[in-house]
């Protein structure tokens, strides 16, 4: 989790999409507690695992909810009492790297770029090979750490433009994903 330290606070932004819903979603922890702020909207939140079950205990101002979390091709399903939500999170690095297509639903391809120069590790991704948002398309090594830069919206992947062992700059076009 990237994030910045704020008076003692750990603060972490994320960029979301809920149900097909963009949302700008800064979490800040102080203690066991979270204040959460999505959109302009905030919360306040204790969370606690519920032993041998994967569950979350959630009290959300005040209001208790139990909640489970699983991955799901990129994206986590959350279900909290019984209602479902399929999210997906962008950091500020890679919100601040997507083309600005990838912010636009009315386009018809998307440009995934490189967020920082590095080498290619691997291209998880083929032509003509359906993907979700929030797919793995390719894994960049930069200043030793391997960063997955994923599909920010669902298509079809149209071109890939690198390959395993290519050295590339920040924002260059990685791979492109045709909308329709």
């Amino acid at each position: 989790m990237e994030g910045y330290v704020k008076k003692g606070r750990r603060v972490v932004i994320y960029y979301a999409s809920i149900n097909g819903r963009d949302a700008k979603i800064k979490i800040e922890k102080k203690n066991d507690m979270y204040t959460i702020e999505i959109d302009d909207r905030s919360y306040v939140v204790d969370r606690q695992h519920l032993e041998g079950s994967g569950a979350l205990s959630l009290v959300v101002d005040n209001k208790c909810y139990e909640a489970s979390v699983t991955r799901s091709d990129g994206a986590l399903l959350v279900c909290i009492s019984g209602e479902k939500f399929e999210v997906t999170l962008k950091d500020e690095l890679e919100y601040r790297s997507a083309s600005p297509s990838a912010r636009h639903t009315g386009l018809e391809s998307e440009e995934i770029r490189a967020p920082m120069p590095g080498v290619v590790v691997c291209v998880e991704v083929e032509e003509g090979q359906r993907v979700s948002a929030g797919t793995a398309a390719v894994i960049v090594e930069a200043m030793k750490m391997q960063n997955e830069i994923s599909a920010p919206a669902g298509g079809t992947v149209k071109q890939i433009l690198v390959r395993e062992g290519d050295v590339v700059d920040s924002r260059q076009v990685l791979v492109v994903i045709d909308r329709g």
